[in-house]
């Protein structure tokens, strides 16, 4: 009788198993690890983010789905200040009503966010390829805002994937918001996100003609607000006057009370219950 004999893999020799499990992770992760940060500062940060394998996960299974954008491009930072200063959100009606913009929209960012993310995403879109796309974010901890932007050739695509949420987690929430912009024949309603983007159904998005967009009025409060972004300790430029800070303050108080109506609003509807109608007795 042949004695059993085990058969052993030569030294550094790797499994099948671990080939397989290697293989697994390099799927599951690669699409989502592919960020270059390109701004990082005490405001927030804007990446560059590759989604040329994006939709080959565990959690997103299914076809590879290519993404291509009109990258790079040179969008002046005015632009870019005048598509975040007219972004708006707010919570969707529960009666369906189809309000585009949501139940008292609101401004997403103030005029210091938009100082900081303006240049920071112009620069970043210089630079971006046809396959990546600019993730941008505000705020740290557990009150983080944060999205997505990319050209498709004559608009401009925003989604968020964060709205005063903590940045570790899924915002669950995001599918009770409405995202729109004003003035409001900028937004381009017919224009839908490219089919890669079904792996993120539940985003806020909104799509803009950046034409048009080019040619609204200048955001006025943007260069004072720029030194105070970009570091603490430069000094007041000569445009920093009293008159421009009270506005700048003025914007940032209504904005706060708007927000907190918002959140406000936001916890009354998801502590709603059906009520029943009652019926009415009935007489003898």
């Amino acid at each position: 009788m042949r004695p059993m004999t085990s058969h052993s893999h030569p030294a550094g020799y790797p499994s099948i198993a671990a080939i397989l499990i290697a293989a697994l992770l390099c799927v599951r992760c690669g699409a989502f690890s592919d960020q270059t940060l390109m701004t990082d500062s005490p405001e927030g940060a804007v990446y560059l983010q590759q989604l040329s394998n994006r939709g080959a996960t565990a959690r997103y299974s299914g076809p590879l789905k290519s993404f291509k954008a009109s990258h790079p491009i040179d969008l002046a930072p005015d632009t870019l200040a005048k598509t975040f200063a007219g972004l708006q959100i707010g919570i969707l009606a529960s009666d369906e009503s189809r309000n585009s913009r949501g139940i008292k929209p609101t401004p997403v960012f103030s005029a210091r966010q938009v100082a900081f993310l303006a240049p920071a995403v112009a620069s970043a879109l210089k630079r971006a390829q046809p396959d990546q796309r600019i993730k941008f974010q505000v705020g740290s901890g557990d009150d983080v805002t944060a999205g997505t932007l990319y050209v498709d050739g004559p608009v401009l695509h925003v989604a968020f994937s964060h709205y005063h949420s903590p940045a570790g987690r899924h915002d669950g929430q995001l599918s009770i918001y409405a995202l729109s912009f004003e003035p409001g024949y900028v937004q381009v309603p017919s224009a839908t996100p490219q089919t890669w983007m079904e792996v993120e159904p539940d985003q806020p998005r909104v799509a803009l003609a950046y034409e048009p967009l080019a040619k609204l009025p200048a955001i006025l409060p943007l260069e004072p607000a720029l030194p105070e972004a970009t570091s603490a300790t430069a000094p007041p430029s000569a445009d920093t006057t009293p008159a421009s800070k009270a506005a700048v303050d003025k914007q940032a108080k209504e904005l706060e009370a708007m927000r907190a109506e918002l959140e406000a609003l936001k916890k009354q509807l998801s502590g709603q219950e059906p009520k029943s109608k009652a019926k009415p007795n009935a007489t003898p």
